[in-house]
């Protein structure tokens, strides 16, 4: 049974049901200081205390009229716009790395136009899901990018379980996706790109020294050189482990001169983002690679180091390590 509590100069009903064998306790604000006023609202609680806790396992609750302006008894939900607000606030404060929290903020801009931005979360089901992937496939997107949508919605579900806004997270089946090869950029191709008479003398030697390093593409702007080695901190690293990259006297003078013109570009502008920075390199080489006639993207200078890393060594664990995988 409801009980009262005073908390302050206020009176606060307390609804203390036992949910999977845990005692919880559902405070609701009588926003009185009076005890007989108190009662009295205690009293419509006690009428609706079934369908309060009914509510509260599906992360809704009642809004009495005392506790909102339309003055009358109504059900309140959290959002699926409203949970993934506090989902990403709270991703932010843990010290997730802003470029992942943008790709979820993408991922989860994707279901609300599907879904809606006001569905309950206890309305995403399995086959509101099923829902998703169809509709993503119908409109051409790759299974690989929806798998990460998939992956990024899971993440968020298993979250707003935790915090008890719902009670379950449905199955969520990923898109079966065909192993492919490496995208490896052949020598012979390489070389067609080296030799274009448009390409910048500094582009060339940074795609020289991403293929030699297999450095992603932010590492040599958020690495710190000491002595022949770039330090990736932890907070930078994919894997979320300090990695380091170990370069030869060739390397370093092109090392020092990308970090020279991100750092001078930084002083230039007014809000600084690496991904405007980086973008640079990553549509020159683009560029590159139609005037040649191969489809390649800038990140096949990694998978291409990684071939040719194995290929001299013939030792996977060694590429691995060296890759930060």
């Amino acid at each position: 049974m409801a009980g009262l509590r005073k908390r302050g100069k206020t009176w606060v009903a307390r609804v203390r049901p036992t949910i999977n064998g845990k005692r919880k306790e559902i405070p609701i604000n009588l926003r009185t200081g009076s005890k007989v006023t108190a009662g009295q609202r205690l009293a419509e609680i006690k009428k609706k205390e079934d369908e309060i806790i009914e509510l509260y396992k599906n992360g809704e609750n009642y809004s009495f009229p005392w506790l909102n302006s339309d003055g009358v008894l109504k059900i309140e939900y959290l959002t699926f716009e409203d949970a993934i607000t506090k989902w990403l606030t709270l991703r932010k404060s843990q010290g997730i790395a802003e470029s992942t929290i943008s790709r979820n903020r993408y991922s989860m801009n994707t279901m609300m136009g599907i879904w809606g931005k006001n569905i309950r979360l206890n309305d995403i089901t399995l086959k509101s899901i099923d829902t998703y992937t169809n509709t993503m496939a119908a409109r051409k997107y790759k299974p690989n990018g929806i798998n990460i949508n998939l992956r990024a919605l899971r993440t968020f579900l298993n979250w707003a379980c935790r915090r008890e806004y719902i009670t379950k997270v449905p199955y969520i089946e990923m898109v079966k996706v065909d192993r492919s090869l490496p995208s490896y950029i052949s020598d012979s191709d390489f070389a067609e790109i080296m030799k274009l008479d448009c390409l910048d003398d500094h582009f060339r030697s940074a795609f020289q020294f991403y293929r030699d390093t297999g450095c992603r593409l932010a590492e040599p702007f958020v690495g710190e050189l000491k002595g022949t080695v770039i330090v990736i901190p932890a907070k930078y690293s994919k894997s979320r482990n300090e990695k380091e990259i170990e370069l030869d006297m060739d390397q370093l003078p092109i090392l020092l001169e990308l970090q020279k013109r991100f750092q001078s570009w930084k002083n230039s502008v007014k809000k600084p983002r690496l991904k405007y920075f980086k973008d640079k390199y990553s549509k020159e080489f683009k560029k590159c690679c139609k005037q040649v006639g191969v489809n390649r993207r800038f990140h096949d200078l990694r998978h291409t180091f990684a071939v040719r890393r194995y290929l001299q060594t013939k030792d996977i664990y060694r590429v691995m390590k060296e890759m930060g995988h």
